[in-house]
């Protein structure tokens, strides 16, 4: 059997970086003797359609048409991101070039999201159209002129659609749908994170439309379907960036994705389902030694470490013995963090920033959650990253159950007593596969649907602050504090932490 797969990364995700999954998966392919192609659509799928956008007598979007080709470009430069101001404006540009090629359409585009209204849902009856019309998605006719000379030279026997985020679902679905129309023969497998998060029956009709839905790691699929030796996939080899013009993205500079580990190494977290996945994490040594293989063979200006959390080994090894390049990650409040000589160390390894987890500085909360942190550590890494030079880039989460008003002004006295960079404020919901789902009654959930035909995450409730509650209290409290407004405004809008790194 042939083993030739092509590898497309959809349209519309923040197209700051490579996917490093896409990239892991060709080079696990090309190491058993198969081969593989990898087409990275998203990266100059929204951009395309900027450039397209049309002139309009509104200020805004006339300033877009004729300065969003400049912001593009400054986008992918040191210099486009060196003023606040001026990267705002860069953004602003692009952003009101894309609000201008939606004016009229059924779907909403912004530079990093898609949404369609005609997709109220992820219920299969909503996505299902898509395939059948894959003309529906904006991004349909670049992605064609792209990826179809190569389906007609590389004949592939296997089409690999990536669905890491949820903006990428429609415009999968109607890549699937165009691919079996021009290659019948081939076999779709659609893989990726947020599969997991749809509804079964929306999944059931992908596979029924489709092909194959991998949930999970991709090499086993990939082993499986194609009888492929080594019998145990390498999850942490180096990736192959090969297919990839690293200068496309819309970065200060090339930003290499690299992991340590898959999975979470703490997995205890009761609001989050990253605990179904086992965990794997490479040897120090070995990350360390693919780190200095990668940037000797790309010269990357940034890291990106993208593991749920950064293991601690791998930290250890970067403070003592530094980076082959500058470098920003997530990392839980672990206790060596109080230390300012390990932060330090960190910042001299080239740690630009630190993305933490907090959730909340409430230790009722917290026990609850199961994060295993202690909220007596968070002032001290916080001001030790500010002391070091390294920005935080802070997520707190509000809408909890049992969560109450005096919560969360303990969480806004936590931002305005202590350094924060950037500030993610989030409303809690619960995805399928997380612990609170599996006993609600454990968290003093008293009302809980576990039933998803349509939706991603379940419905719940619990005494406390409603969803209508909490959105009122961040509008009037929150947004209105000044350390907490100052936070949100420094925050990148819609690239977030992708370029907070560099900002």
């Amino acid at each position: 059997m042939n083993r030739r797969v092509l590898f497309l990364y959809p349209p519309h995700a923040r197209n700051t970086e490579p996917p490093l999954g896409a990239a892991l998966l060709a080079a696990f392919l090309r190491s058993c003797g198969g081969e593989a192609r990898v087409l990275d659509l998203n990266a100059g799928a929204a951009p395309a359609l900027a450039l397209g956008a049309p002139d309009a007598p509104d200020a805004r979007t006339h300033r877009a048409a004729l300065h969003v080709a400049g912001a593009l470009r400054a986008l992918r430069t040191p210099e486009g991101y060196a003023s606040p101001a001026r990267y705002r404006t860069h953004v602003a540009h692009y952003a009101a070039a894309l609000r201008a090629r939606a004016r009229g359409e059924p779907w909403d585009l912004t530079p990093g999201d898609f949404t369609d209204g005609r997709c109220p849902d992820f219920g299969a009856a909503a996505v299902e159209p898509f395939i059948d019309a894959p003309e529906r998605v904006p991004f349909l006719a670049r992605c064609a002129e792209i990826a179809g000379p190569v389906l007609r030279e590389f004949e592939p026997d296997t089409v690999g659609i990536s669905v890491i985020f949820r903006s990428q679902l429609l415009p999968a679905a109607a890549l699937g749908g165009w691919v079996r129309r021009q290659r019948p023969g081939a076999v779709v497998m659609l893989g990726g994170g947020f599969l997991d998060a749809l509804p079964a029956g929306t999944r059931a009709m992908l596979e029924r439309r489709l092909g194959a839905v991998v949930l999970g790691d991709g090499e086993p699929a990939l082993r499986a379907a194609f009888g492929l030796e080594p019998p145990e996939p390498d999850f942490f080899r180096d990736p192959d960036f090969g297919d990839f013009d690293l200068d496309a993205y819309l970065a200060p500079g090339r930003v290499l994705p690299i992991a340590a580990s898959r999975g979470c190494y703490w997995r205890r977290c009761a609001f989050c389902d990253e605990g179904r996945r086992d965990f794997a994490q490479d040897r120090p040594r070995a990350f360390a030694a693919r780190l200095a293989r990668l940037a000797a063979a790309h010269a990357p200006a940034c890291l990106h470490f993208t593991d749920n959390a950064v293991p601690p080994a791998c930290l250890r090894l970067l403070a003592d013995e530094g980076s082959p390049a500058a470098w920003f990650g997530f990392v839980r409040a672990r206790p060596e963090l109080r230390d300012p000589g390990f932060v330090r160390a960190l910042a001299a390894s080239g740690c630009r920033m630190l993305q933490l987890g907090l959730e909340t500085p409430v230790p009722r909360l917290l026990a609850a959650l199961g994060k295993g942190v202690d909220p007596g550590d968070y002032g001290p890494i916080l001001r030790n990253c500010a002391e070091a030079g390294i920005r935080s880039y802070v997520y707190l989460m509000f809408g909890l159950p049992g969560q109450t008003v005096a919560d969360c002004e303990a969480a806004l006295r936590l931002i305005a007593s202590e350094p924060m960079d950037f500030l993610n404020a989030s409303i809690f919901r619960l995805p399928p596969g997380a612990a609170m789902g599996a006993d609600p009654a454990l968290w003093a959930i008293d009302r809980f649907e576990a039933e998803r035909a349509t939706s991603l995450y379940h419905a719940w409730s619990a005494p406390g602050m409603d969803t209508r509650a909490v959105r009122h209290w961040l509008a009037r409290r929150l947004r209105r504090e000044p350390r907490a407004r100052a936070a949100l405004a420094r925050t990148p809008s819609y690239f977030k932490s992708s370029h907070a790194a560099f900002l």
